[in-house]
C-alpha cells in the first residue's frame, strides 16, 4: 500500500497539485526528522514552529494575520532550507517520490462556468490518471487531504465524477472503501511537505509562462533534483488544445484523461 498526501496552491491563474508518496512505514520515519526542524525553529515569539506553510512564510508581510511576520529574508530561506533537507534525507534513505500536476488558465478562458471547479476536477483527474498509470506495480493507494471545507468540495466533486472510470480501469487500485482520508495540516506533517512541494510547483509553472527568464528558485531546483517522480504542466497551448475540443462537443473529462501534459 502506498499512502500519498497531497495539496494544492494556486494564484488565480495557475492552479497546482502535488504531493508526496511512499509507504506508511517510510512516513514513519520520515516525521521525526520534520518534527525535529518545526521544534528547532523558532517563531518571532520565540516559541517552536507549529507548522510549515510555504504561503503564509513567503507572503508573511501581505497576509494581515500571518504568524510569521518579523522574520527575516535570513530565516525564511533557512526554514526552507530545513524542510528540503528532511524531505531530501527521506529520499536517500527510503522511497520517496513526488508527484504534481500543474495549469496554466488564463483570464480570458471565458469557456469555464465555474473556473476553480473546472481547473480542479481538471487537476485531480489527470493526477490521478498519471499515478495509476506510472505505478502500475503496486497494490493501492490512500490519499490524504488538508481537511478545509473548499478542499473537501473539490475532492468530493472529482470522485463523484470520476470514480466509476477509474475503478473500470484500474480495479483495486483504491484501498478500501474510503480512499480519502482528509487531515489538519497543522498536525499531519507529510501534509506540510506537500504543502511545500506544491507551492514550489506552482511558482514554477507561473514563472515558466509569465516569466521564462526568471531564474528557477533553488528551493525548487532542490526538490526535483533531490527526488524522483512526475511535475507535468499544462501550460497555454495544452489548456487551448482542451478548449477547442469541448467547444467541438467533447465532454471535458474524457478531454482530460487523454490530453497529454508536457513534463518539468
Amino acid at each position: 500500500m502506498v499512502n500519498v498526501y497531497v495539496d494544492e496552491s494556486d494564484d488565480g491563474t495557475t492552479y497546482a497539485l502535488a504531493g508526496w508518496l511512499t509507504s506508511p512505514t517510510g512516513w514513519n520515519h520520515f516525521a521525526p526528522r520534520w518534527q525535529t526542524m518545526l521544534d528547532t525553529t523558532l517563531m518571532p515569539n520565540g516559541a517552536p514552529m507549529p507548522a510549515f506553510h510555504a504561503a503564509e512564510i513567503v507572503e508573511r508581510d501581505n497576509i494581515s494575520d500571518s504568524r510569521f511576520k518579523g522574520w527575516t529574508f535570513e530565516q525564511e530561506i533557512a526554514v526552507f532550507t530545513g524542510a528540503i533537507d528532511a524531505i531530501e534525507h527521506q529520499a536517500k534513505n527510503g522511497w520517496l517520490q513526488r508527484v504534481g500536476v500543474s495549469a496554466h488558465i488564463p483570464t480570458s478562458a471565458k469557456w469555464l462556468t465555474n473556473r476553480d471547479t473546472t481547473a480542479w476536477l481538471l487537476l485531480f483527474g489527470r493526477f490521478q490518471y498519471l499515478l495509476f498509470e506510472k505505478y502500475r506495480a503496486q497494490m493501492g493507494f490512500s490519499f490524504v487531504f488538508d481537511n478545509k471545507p473548499s478542499v473537501r468540495a473539490h475532492v468530493n466533486s472529482w470522485l463523484d465524477q470520476t470514480q466509476a472510470h477509474l475503478d473500470q480501469h484500474w480495479p483495486g487500485k483504491f484501498v478500501d472503501e474510503s480512499p480519502i482520508t482528509f487531515m489538519s495540516d497543522e498536525k499531519a506533517l507529510p501534509l506540510q511537505a506537500a504543502d511545500l512541494l506544491a507551492y514550489e510547483w506552482r511558482k514554477r509553472s507561473s514563472d515558466r509562462v509569465l516569466k521564462p527568464t526568471k531564474p528557477v528558485r533553488k528551493s525548487y531546483a532542490r526538490l526535483k533534483s533531490a527526488t524522483n517522480g512526475f511535475l507535468l504542466h499544462y501550460g497555454p497551448e495544452k489548456m487551448a488544445h482542451i478548449l477547442s475540443r469541448v467547444e467541438a462537443g467533447e465532454n471535458l473529462t474524457t478531454v482530460m484523461w487523454d490530453c497529454e501534459t508536457s513534463d518539468e
